[in-house]
Protein backbone atom coordinates (compact mmCIF):
# COMPACT_ATOMS: atom_id res chain seq x y z
CA UNK A 1 0.00 0.00 0.00
CA UNK A 2 1.06 3.41 -0.76
CA UNK A 3 1.91 6.38 1.59
CA UNK A 4 -0.91 8.38 0.36
CA UNK A 5 -3.21 5.15 0.36
CA UNK A 6 -2.31 4.30 3.61
CA UNK A 7 -2.64 8.33 5.01
CA UNK A 8 -6.00 8.61 3.34
CA UNK A 9 -7.22 5.39 5.26
CA UNK A 10 -5.92 6.32 8.52
CA UNK A 11 -7.82 9.66 8.11
CA UNK A 12 -10.98 7.75 7.15
CA UNK A 13 -10.32 5.10 10.61
CA UNK A 14 -9.73 8.19 12.85
CA UNK A 15 -12.63 9.95 11.72
CA UNK A 16 -14.94 7.26 12.06
CA UNK A 17 -13.41 6.11 15.52
CA UNK A 18 -12.77 9.53 17.11
CA UNK A 19 -14.38 12.23 14.87
CA UNK A 20 -13.07 15.73 13.81
CA UNK A 21 -10.69 15.31 16.42
CA UNK A 22 -9.21 12.12 15.22
CA UNK A 23 -8.94 13.85 11.58
CA UNK A 24 -7.19 16.83 13.66
CA UNK A 25 -5.16 14.70 15.48
CA UNK A 26 -3.81 12.78 12.52
CA UNK A 27 -3.24 15.67 10.52
CA UNK A 28 -1.03 17.23 13.17
CA UNK A 29 0.78 13.89 14.05
CA UNK A 30 1.29 13.85 9.69
CA UNK A 31 2.66 17.21 9.97
CA UNK A 32 5.17 16.04 12.95
CA UNK A 33 6.06 12.81 11.12
CA UNK A 34 7.62 14.25 7.56
CA UNK A 35 9.12 17.27 9.53
CA UNK A 36 10.71 14.38 11.40
CA UNK A 37 11.47 12.42 8.09
CA UNK A 38 12.89 15.72 6.48
CA UNK A 39 15.19 16.05 10.34
CA UNK A 40 13.73 19.36 11.09
CA UNK A 41 12.86 20.33 14.20
CA UNK A 42 14.93 19.64 17.54
CA UNK A 43 17.95 17.06 17.07
CA UNK A 44 18.79 14.41 19.23
CA UNK A 45 21.13 11.41 19.65
CA UNK A 46 19.77 7.91 20.00
CA UNK A 47 21.61 6.16 22.97
CA UNK A 48 20.68 2.75 21.51
CA UNK A 49 21.27 2.36 17.93
CA UNK A 50 23.87 5.21 18.21
CA UNK A 51 22.29 7.48 15.80
CA UNK A 52 23.89 10.78 15.84
CA UNK A 53 21.62 14.54 15.37
CA UNK A 54 18.64 13.13 14.06
CA UNK A 55 14.57 14.43 14.93
CA UNK A 56 12.77 11.63 16.79
CA UNK A 57 9.45 10.84 15.18
CA UNK A 58 6.15 11.58 16.92
CA UNK A 59 4.37 9.07 19.14
CA UNK A 60 0.57 9.08 18.07
CA UNK A 61 -1.91 8.44 21.21
CA UNK A 62 -5.33 8.67 19.99
CA UNK A 63 -7.61 9.88 20.93
CA UNK A 64 -5.59 12.48 23.20
CA UNK A 65 -2.38 13.71 21.74
CA UNK A 66 1.00 13.72 19.46
CA UNK A 67 3.78 13.54 21.25
CA UNK A 68 6.95 14.76 19.23
CA UNK A 69 10.26 13.74 19.04
CA UNK A 70 9.74 10.58 20.51
CA UNK A 71 10.54 7.79 18.65
CA UNK A 72 13.69 6.80 16.63
CA UNK A 73 14.11 5.82 12.91
CA UNK A 74 15.37 2.39 14.18
CA UNK A 75 12.23 1.98 16.05
CA UNK A 76 13.39 3.12 19.54
CA UNK A 77 11.63 5.09 21.88
CA UNK A 78 13.03 7.39 24.56
CA UNK A 79 11.41 5.06 27.50
CA UNK A 80 13.41 1.91 25.59
CA UNK A 81 16.67 3.92 25.53
CA UNK A 82 16.32 4.24 29.29
CA UNK A 83 15.45 0.78 29.83
CA UNK A 84 18.92 0.32 27.77
CA UNK A 85 21.49 2.83 29.61
CA UNK A 86 19.70 1.83 33.28
CA UNK A 87 20.52 -1.96 32.53
CA UNK A 88 24.49 -1.07 31.23
CA UNK A 89 24.75 0.79 34.19
CA UNK A 90 23.23 -1.25 36.66
CA UNK A 91 23.94 -4.92 35.53
CA UNK A 92 26.22 -4.92 32.64
CA UNK A 93 29.55 -4.10 35.02
CA UNK A 94 28.17 -8.33 36.77
CA UNK A 95 28.19 -9.56 33.48
CA UNK A 96 31.69 -10.24 30.82
CA UNK A 97 30.78 -9.42 27.67
CA UNK A 98 32.90 -11.96 26.12
CA UNK A 99 31.34 -14.87 27.71
CA UNK A 100 28.93 -16.75 25.36
CA UNK A 101 25.38 -15.96 27.65
CA UNK A 102 22.19 -17.62 26.60
CA UNK A 103 19.47 -14.85 26.45
CA UNK A 104 16.04 -14.66 25.63
CA UNK A 105 14.18 -11.75 25.40
CA UNK A 106 10.48 -11.27 25.58
CA UNK A 107 8.27 -8.96 23.46
CA UNK A 108 11.21 -7.28 22.65
CA UNK A 109 11.62 -3.88 21.29
CA UNK A 110 13.79 -3.73 17.81
CA UNK A 111 16.09 -0.89 19.58
CA UNK A 112 16.64 -2.62 22.69
CA UNK A 113 17.17 -6.37 20.65
CA UNK A 114 20.08 -4.36 18.44
CA UNK A 115 21.36 -2.79 22.11
CA UNK A 116 21.55 -5.97 23.51
CA UNK A 117 23.02 -7.65 20.33
CA UNK A 118 25.67 -4.87 20.32
CA UNK A 119 26.95 -5.21 23.88
CA UNK A 120 26.50 -9.08 23.76
CA UNK A 121 27.83 -10.30 20.28
CA UNK A 122 29.40 -13.43 21.93
CA UNK A 123 25.81 -14.46 22.81
CA UNK A 124 23.19 -16.68 21.92
CA UNK A 125 20.65 -14.05 21.67
CA UNK A 126 16.65 -15.25 20.92
CA UNK A 127 13.75 -12.67 20.21
CA UNK A 128 10.53 -14.17 21.58
CA UNK A 129 7.03 -12.73 20.57
CA UNK A 130 3.84 -13.13 19.29
CA UNK A 131 3.65 -15.29 16.07
CA UNK A 132 4.52 -12.91 13.02
CA UNK A 133 4.75 -9.89 15.58
CA UNK A 134 8.69 -9.95 14.99
CA UNK A 135 10.21 -11.57 11.40
CA UNK A 136 12.08 -14.20 12.92
CA UNK A 137 10.96 -14.42 16.63
CA UNK A 138 10.44 -17.63 18.25
CA UNK A 139 6.86 -18.33 20.31
CA UNK A 140 7.33 -19.16 23.47
CA UNK A 141 4.46 -18.86 26.47
CA UNK A 142 5.89 -17.73 29.67
CA UNK A 143 3.77 -18.83 32.11
CA UNK A 144 4.61 -22.54 30.62
CA UNK A 145 8.21 -21.67 28.88
CA UNK A 146 9.17 -25.31 26.76
CA UNK A 147 12.39 -24.54 27.77
CA UNK A 148 14.79 -27.15 29.37
CA UNK A 149 15.43 -26.51 33.44
CA UNK A 150 18.61 -24.05 34.11
CA UNK A 151 19.39 -23.49 30.42
CA UNK A 152 19.18 -19.09 29.93
CA UNK A 153 21.68 -17.56 31.55
CA UNK A 154 19.48 -13.64 31.08
CA UNK A 155 15.61 -13.16 30.66
CA UNK A 156 14.34 -10.22 29.58
CA UNK A 157 10.98 -8.76 29.83
CA UNK A 158 9.69 -5.07 29.56
CA UNK A 159 5.64 -3.96 30.55
CA UNK A 160 5.12 -8.10 29.80
CA UNK A 161 4.49 -9.51 33.43
CA UNK A 162 1.77 -7.11 34.81
CA UNK A 163 -0.01 -7.96 31.54
CA UNK A 164 0.28 -11.64 32.32
CA UNK A 165 -2.96 -13.33 34.37
CA UNK A 166 -0.94 -16.01 36.14
CA UNK A 167 1.82 -14.03 37.25
CA UNK A 168 3.42 -16.42 40.31
CA UNK A 169 3.76 -19.11 37.94
CA UNK A 170 5.01 -17.37 35.19
CA UNK A 171 7.83 -15.94 38.26
CA UNK A 172 7.94 -19.56 39.17
CA UNK A 173 9.01 -20.44 35.37
CA UNK A 174 11.28 -17.69 34.92
CA UNK A 175 13.20 -19.34 37.99
CA UNK A 176 13.04 -22.95 37.00
CA UNK A 177 14.51 -21.83 33.73
CA UNK A 178 17.50 -19.33 34.71
CA UNK A 179 21.18 -21.20 35.41
CA UNK A 180 22.24 -20.84 39.19
CA UNK A 181 23.32 -16.47 39.25
CA UNK A 182 21.30 -15.88 35.92
CA UNK A 183 19.55 -12.79 35.88
CA UNK A 184 15.56 -11.80 35.47
CA UNK A 185 15.84 -8.21 33.89
CA UNK A 186 12.07 -6.31 34.03
CA UNK A 187 11.05 -2.85 32.80
CA UNK A 188 7.76 -2.64 35.13
CA UNK A 189 5.74 -0.78 37.44
CA UNK A 190 6.84 -0.94 41.05
CA UNK A 191 5.21 1.04 44.67
CA UNK A 192 7.92 0.63 47.25
CA UNK A 193 6.60 -0.41 50.35
CA UNK A 194 2.78 -1.10 49.80
CA UNK A 195 0.79 -4.23 49.03
CA UNK A 196 -0.87 -4.00 45.30
CA UNK A 197 -2.27 -7.21 45.13
CA UNK A 198 -4.90 -7.68 42.56
CA UNK A 199 -4.95 -3.66 41.87
CA UNK A 200 -5.44 -3.02 38.47
CA UNK A 201 -5.08 0.39 36.23
CA UNK A 202 -5.75 1.29 32.38
CA UNK A 203 -3.34 0.52 29.96
CA UNK A 204 -2.36 2.46 27.31
CA UNK A 205 -2.15 -1.12 25.74
CA UNK A 206 -5.68 -1.05 25.83
CA UNK A 207 -6.57 -3.21 28.85
CA UNK A 208 -5.71 -3.51 32.62
CA UNK A 209 -2.47 -4.62 34.32
CA UNK A 210 -1.57 -5.21 37.61
CA UNK A 211 0.84 -2.80 39.55
CA UNK A 212 3.53 -4.36 41.61
CA UNK A 213 3.88 -3.66 45.54
CA UNK A 214 6.82 -4.46 47.49
CA UNK A 215 4.93 -6.52 49.64
CA UNK A 216 3.26 -8.74 46.93
CA UNK A 217 6.31 -8.57 45.03
CA UNK A 218 7.91 -10.42 47.79
CA UNK A 219 5.87 -13.01 47.78
CA UNK A 220 5.02 -13.79 43.94
CA UNK A 221 8.80 -13.30 42.91
CA UNK A 222 9.46 -16.66 45.52
CA UNK A 223 12.06 -18.43 45.49
CA UNK A 224 14.18 -15.74 43.92
CA UNK A 225 16.27 -14.69 46.85
CA UNK A 226 17.00 -11.24 46.17
CA UNK A 227 15.89 -8.37 43.80
CA UNK A 228 16.48 -4.45 43.02
CA UNK A 229 14.74 -2.03 41.88
CA UNK A 230 16.69 1.58 39.91
CA UNK A 231 13.91 4.31 39.80
CA UNK A 232 15.98 7.60 39.32
CA UNK A 233 13.82 9.70 36.92
CA UNK A 234 12.20 12.87 38.04
CA UNK A 235 7.95 12.86 37.62
CA UNK A 236 9.50 15.66 34.40
CA UNK A 237 11.94 13.52 33.05
CA UNK A 238 9.00 10.86 32.75
CA UNK A 239 6.79 12.38 31.15
CA UNK A 240 9.07 13.54 28.61
CA UNK A 241 9.33 9.83 27.80
CA UNK A 242 6.18 8.55 28.20
CA UNK A 243 6.81 6.85 31.30
CA UNK A 244 4.44 6.74 34.16
CA UNK A 245 5.04 7.52 37.61
CA UNK A 246 5.78 4.25 39.00
CA UNK A 247 7.89 2.49 35.80
CA UNK A 248 11.62 1.02 36.80
CA UNK A 249 13.81 -1.11 36.08
CA UNK A 250 14.11 -4.32 37.86
CA UNK A 251 16.61 -6.91 38.30
CA UNK A 252 15.83 -9.97 39.99
CA UNK A 253 18.81 -12.94 40.38
CA UNK A 254 19.13 -16.49 40.79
Amino acid sequence: MSFIKFTYHQFIYNYKKFGIKGVILYAIYLKEFIFAKLNFGKKSDCKLCGAKEIVFLPLLIPPITVRKNMICKCGSMLRHAYYGLNAEKYLFFKLNKDYPYIIYHFIAEQGLIDFWKRNFSNSEYHVTCFPGKIEGSEVLDLTNLSLPSESADILIANRVFTCIEDISNTFKECYRVLKKGGYLVLGDEFIEGKNTKGMTAFSSYGNCYRTFGSDDFLEIVSPFENYNVYNDLSEFDRNQINFSLFECLIVLQK
